[in-house]
């Protein structure tokens, strides 16, 4: 091994982890080379390290700038198919080098002959994305127009008609039931899983090293087998969210769920099953390629979804917005397209409502049909926080307010909850980090007492009340919550 500069020691994984937020700020969002990335650490925070322990560390970080030729080129044929409008996007900064972006952006703009493929099934058909032939002469060509798709596109053609052909057998064999305005979350495992997951996500990324981490990695693994055997609606929007989120943990530990869940769907259902069909389409994308194409498969599914479903179901009604939200986050959809489905949903509920209007309808209907469609508004509220739209968030929250002090909050405390967490997270926003204390605390506190310290919706509320004490400045009362989150999860069978 090279040396280190006189007086001077090499990094040790300790102080990789200490100092990881502030190489990858430094390198990912700041856009810094690795020569600055080096002279920044070495002079301001005595931190040495070879450009070998850089490339090998930032790698293990999935903070690698240019993507692998293979990877480069099923995109570039993505872009020119018309699946991929832009480049992949981690930590809110495009992967690949600028000029690579550059041509992608024009490869994906450029004018285009397009042909719909209609993808047919035993109950009608859905439009998939288009299959376009990027090519400004192919009128006066004397040659066929037919061009070959690239591999790339006939991979995800083919992945298209499998979600679309699972979700169409699962309603037509009534193993899904969306048709009431009801769907028990609490007995969905799938939800419980995503949380499970989610926070050993989340430990990964502050200690690699760790054999507890890795250790709850293992039983979110083992527990997706009981997720399979239930099968509900939530498992491809949530499994495909995780082999998303797992990218910034790095593309290694992304693929190695994706096989996972791939193989062992093949073995529980067979290779020739619609579900089976599809992961095996996924893998053979990979990570990377998935996170292009999420919006188009996600859209495809919902489609069915839609279909199948009341307009208020509460699943519908909570999942829809909520991966519309998550899809622009991974930059598979625009800010408008996200609000549109928001705007959407929320008129197809008041719609329903109208459409009542009239006729003998059960009360406690139109009361469960009410809190659904704020319970979407709460979710909206959400989604302006997380794009820093605070005074608008503050707006909704007060809107939502009002309904809850005339009743809402004794019929639907878990609705009151919500609010709770929303306005909580809208005070933060807006630099009243004080005054949003007591609204975490008490829905930690409601949700412990009437659900229990093991539900997935407490478990929410005390990642959220650690995550406010941290930036409080209150370490001891974070690392508190942290514990019991961690104990919490461990308990679950």
């Amino acid at each position: 091994m090279t040396p280190a500069p006189a007086g001077k020691a090499w990094a040790s994984p300790e102080d990789w982890e200490a100092n990881k937020e502030t190489i990858s700020r430094l390198w990912w969002d700041d856009d810094h080379s690795l020569k600055e990335v080096q002279d920044i650490m070495s002079q301001e925070h005595d931190f040495h390290a070879t450009d070998k322990m850089y490339k090998s560390r930032l790698k293990s970080w999935g903070l690698v700038k240019n993507l692998k030729s293979s990877d480069a080129k099923q995109i570039m044929g993505l872009a020119q198919s018309g699946v991929v409008k832009q480049p992949l996007v981690i930590r809110g900064r495009s992967m690949g080098s600028k000029k690579w972006q550059k041509r992608l952006n024009r490869v994906a703009s450029r004018p285009e002959t397009t042909t719909k493929v209609l993808v047919s099934t035993r109950n009608g058909a859905i439009l998939s994305p288009p299959v376009t032939v990027a090519s400004p002469v192919s009128a006066l060509s004397p040659l066929s127009g037919r061009v070959e798709p690239p591999d790339t596109l006939r991979i995800t053609e083919a992945g298209l008609m499998a979600v679309h052909d699972f979700a169409v057998h699962q309603f037509e064999e009534t193993k899904w039931d969306l048709s009431g305005l009801t769907f028990d979350f609490d007995a969905d495992k799938t939800d419980s899983w995503y949380n499970g997951l989610s926070l050993a996500t989340r430990n990964l990324l502050k200690d690699r090293n760790s054999p507890t981490n890795f250790a709850m990695v293992h039983k979110s693994f083992d527990q997706y087998s009981a997720v399979l055997d239930q099968a509900t609606p939530s498992l491809i929007p949530l499994t495909l969210g995780h082999i998303v989120g797992l990218m910034e943990v790095g593309p290694e530990m992304a693929a190695t769920l994706l096989r996972y869940v791939a193989r062992l769907v093949a073995i529980k259902f067979g290779e020739s099953h619609p579900l089976s069909r599809f992961w095996a389409q996924m893998q053979t994308l990979g990570p990377v390629q998935i996170q292009q194409v999420i919006g188009a498969v996600l859209g495809a599914y919902f489609h069915v979804i839609v279909n199948h479903s009341h307009p208020a179901n509460r699943w519908r009604t909570a999942m829809y917005p909520t991966y519309a939200k998550l899809q622009q986050k991974w930059g598979a959809i625009s800010e408008q397209a996200a609000v549109t489905i928001f705007e959407r949903t929320i008129r197809e509920i008041e719609n329903s409502i109208a459409g009542k209007r009239g006729k003998t309808t059960k009360a406690a209907d139109h009361d469960e049909i009410i809190r659904h469609l704020y319970e979407v508004k709460i979710y909206f509220a959400i989604y302006l926080v997380e794009r820093k739209r605070f005074p608008e968030a503050y707006q909704v929250t007060e809107e939502i307010g009002s309904w809850l002090e005339r009743g809402g909050a004794t019929q639907f405390p878990e609705q009151y909850e919500q609010w709770l967490l929303v306005r909580g997270s809208t005070l933060v926003g807006l630099g009243k980090l004080e005054e949003a204390t007591p609204y975490y605390l008490e829905t930690y506190q409601a949700r412990r007492k009437r659900l229990g310290v093991e539900n997935s919706r407490t478990t929410r509320a005390m990642l959220q009340l650690e995550e406010h004490y941290s930036r409080l400045g209150q370490p001891l009362a974070a690392e508190k919550m942290h514990s019991e989150l961690e104990q919490s999860w461990i308990k679950k069978s």
